[in-house]
Order: structure tokens, then sequence, then C-alpha cells
């Protein structure tokens, strides 16, 4: 499959396909990532490079909402 085939069927710009081939894409989004691997039908495999969670992913979100949140003041609150 060429590149510009692939960035067609992605929505991955073509640029960001060629440096990644290249090696020299250093920040390329996680969507962009995982877009690249369904069109070459190796999605399942990104389990294979994230690491072992201590506990199922559900239940880390459902832990999260008891963490408090940050109170932001007013900024009419901070004058006299």
């Amino acid at each position: 499959m060429s590149q510009k085939e692939m960035a067609e069927k992605s929505g991955v710009s073509l640029a960001t396909i060629s440096h990644f081939e290249q090696g020299v894409n250093q920040n390329m989004t996680l969507n962009n990532f995982i877009s690249l691997l369904r069109i070459i039908g190796m999605e399942q495999r990104i389990n294979d490079l994230l690491p072992e969670l201590p506990m199922p992913l559900m239940a880390l979100k459902q832990l999260n909402k008891f963490i408090p949140k940050r109170v932001r003041r007013n900024n009419n609150d901070t004058k006299s």
C-alpha cells in the first residue's frame, strides 16, 4: 500500500506518514498512530506496547471520581 493510499484511508497526512516511516516523527499523536495500525490490520497489537495495568481501566476511572478537584477562586473574591 502506498503512503498516499494510507493517508487517504486513515485520515493521517502524507507528511506524517512519511516522517513516521523515516523514523523522524517524534510527536505523532496516539490517534494517528492507532489509525495507521488499523489500516495495516495491526490495531490489536497495541496491547503489546502498553504496560499491564494494576487494575482494570474502568476501575481506575471509577477511582478517579473520588480525587478532590482543584477549587478556583473568582477574581472578585480576592479583592478587598
